[in-house]
């Protein structure tokens, strides 16, 4: 015959039985919290701690005001599909810190690089998608003015144009307001044609 008994895990004065295990669980599932790191982030360092402050009223919780969805389909101007586009979960957007204007070494030569050459060169590289750009067109106080005299292109979002061809969407200022274009990949790209890039998931490929 097999005895059921409850499984408690005694630490200090804290009882941690199945029971609040399961209880942990279904708040995670209920909250759509999916990712097991959160945990690991919580037993990490003082983190706990921070929670129960907040808890006792002791500190605030403040939601970030700029996020940007980077798994949400993407806009697709009238005549393009999309051939591909690289996600990237929320995207939190400080102005002038945290993103980088890369441009190829070549890009500088002669009549510049060949967009296909650029393009699979930019592969290994954070290029941030056209969800960005239209954030940014949408609120655009927050593009930092060193950006204005650039063509700020998304490549993590590649359209094509009724299969004669891919293009990219890019952010330029006109001089009163930026607008929105598209370029052909397959162009030369000069030292005006800088990529955006995360420069939280990367070391040193910035500008």
């Amino acid at each position: 015959m097999t005895l059921c008994r409850k499984e408690t895990i005694m630490s200090d004065s804290i009882s941690f039985d199945v029971t609040l295990a399961h209880k942990i669980k279904r708040a995670l599932i209920r909250n759509g919290i999916r990712n097991v790191a959160v945990l690991d982030w919580l037993a990490a360092g003082d983190n706990i701690k921070k929670v129960e402050l907040l808890h006792l009223g002791a500190a605030e919780l403040v939601t970030f005001k700029h996020l940007i969805d980077l798994d949400a389909e993407p806009f697709v101007p009238k005549g393009h599909t999309v051939i591909s586009h690289r996600k990237g979960g929320k995207l939190k957007w400080f102005p002038d810190v945290g993103f980088s204007l890369h441009l190829e070494p070549d890009q500088r030569q002669g009549f510049g690089l060949n967009g296909s050459i650029l393009r699979s060169r930019l592969e290994k590289l954070p290029v941030l998608n056209a969800n960005v750009l239209d954030f940014l067109y949408k609120n655009q106080h927050l593009i930092p003015e060193k950006w204005k005299g650039y063509e700020l292109f998304f490549w993590g979002t590649i359209y094509c144009y009724k299969s004669e061809g891919l293009d990219v969407r890019f952010l330029r200022w006109t001089g009163e307001s930026w607008a929105i274009g598209l370029k052909y990949v397959g162009a030369a790209w000069n030292d005006r044609h800088l990529a955006v890039l995360d420069a939280s998931a990367m070391l040193d490929t910035a500008l």
